[in-house]
């Protein structure tokens, strides 16, 4: 049988009395636990003997945790790194994030509110460029908490004043910072 979506999709969930292997071609297969779960699997041959090897639970994932609980697309983690470095922006002494509950959260988004990636990067710009909002909506977590508000704002008249930009910090050694602070 050749593996499709569509045949996985239905197979997702379902409880079986016994563990399913379904086969597709050069050695590749899914593992179907009884309550439902999907395993990849690639079969090879080493010393005469078939081994079969997990290839993962969701090969779509780009990025996961070590327990699989939180994973992203590549999609997913390029939207998350975009909003990183708005972030640091805002907050320059920003400590990289954890990559896989920043994708996770995007997936999220995506799924529960049926938006699409660049969705979510116009609200976070706009949130990111907004008096108020730039220094609360440092996370996609945040974002997705307040997705609501956000788009309720973005649409009102009015509501879309710039933020006051930063000056870049200057080195403190500098004889010029001291200059401009202090003398």
């Amino acid at each position: 049988m050749a593996l499709s979506d569509a045949a996985l999709r239905s197979m997702l969930g379902k409880e079986y009395e016994k563990v399913q292997v379904k086969t597709d071609r050069d050695g590749l297969s899914v593992r179907i636990s009884r309550k439902g779960r999907i395993t990849f699997q690639y079969r090879y041959r080493w010393n005469g003997q078939g081994e079969p090897v997990d290839i993962g639970i969701r090969p779509e994932a780009a990025t996961h945790s070590p327990k699989g609980d939180k994973w992203g697309t590549a999609d997913d983690l390029k939207a998350a790194e975009w909003m990183f470095s708005r972030v640091k922006i805002i907050t320059p002494t920003a400590k990289a994030p954890n990559w896989p509950a920043w994708a996770n959260e995007v997936r999220l988004l995506r799924g529960a509110l049926d938006v699409t990636h660049h969705d979510i990067c116009e609200t976070f710009k706009w949130a990111n460029a907004d008096h108020f909002w730039q220094t609360n909506i440092l996370s996609p977590a945040k974002l997705r908490a307040k997705w609501d508000t956000l788009r309720a704002q973005m649409s009102q008249p009015g509501r879309n004043r710039q933020a006051v930009t930063q000056q870049p910090a200057q080195h403190w050694n500098s004889r010029e910072a001291w200059e401009n602070e202090f003398l």
